[in-house]
């Protein structure tokens, strides 16, 4: 008897304890509250952009990454579309961006001006 107890047990137990764990899931989190957790782990395009234009100054491509801060730059301009309860400001990032540019923007003058410098040096010689 005891054995076919502990038969049924181990064939019937762990169901029951899942199904029951899956309605008491489904009641804890009401739709509401998961709709407010999706939001604001959702990425923000500007999030995207800002991934992109840090490969662009990573890689050197300076074009690509001016025509990014541009299109960031806009984006800040114009009035922010708020979702839920966000408050982060692109500001702070703006001016990081702006600094990573204007550094690669001086990295290729330097590069320029040495490869202009040694062209004149072989024509001349």
């Amino acid at each position: 008897m005891l054995s076919r107890t502990r038969s049924w047990l181990l064939a019937h137990r762990p169901q029951a304890w899942l199904n029951q764990r899956a309605r008491d899931a489904e009641q804890i989190v009401p739709q509401e509250r998961m709709t407010r957790m999706y939001v604001s782990l959702k990425r923000r395009l500007s999030d995207k952009i800002e991934d992109v234009l840090d490969e662009a100054c990573v890689t050197g491509d300076l074009q690509t990454a001016e025509e990014l801060l541009a299109v960031l730059e806009l984006m800040h301009v114009r009035p922010p579309r708020l979702i839920g309860r966000e408050r982060r400001s692109a500001g702070d990032r703006l001016i990081r961006f702006r600094a990573e540019v204007e550094t690669l923007r001086e990295r290729r003058a330097v590069r320029r001006r040495g490869l202009d410098a040694s062209h004149a040096s072989q024509a001349r010689g």
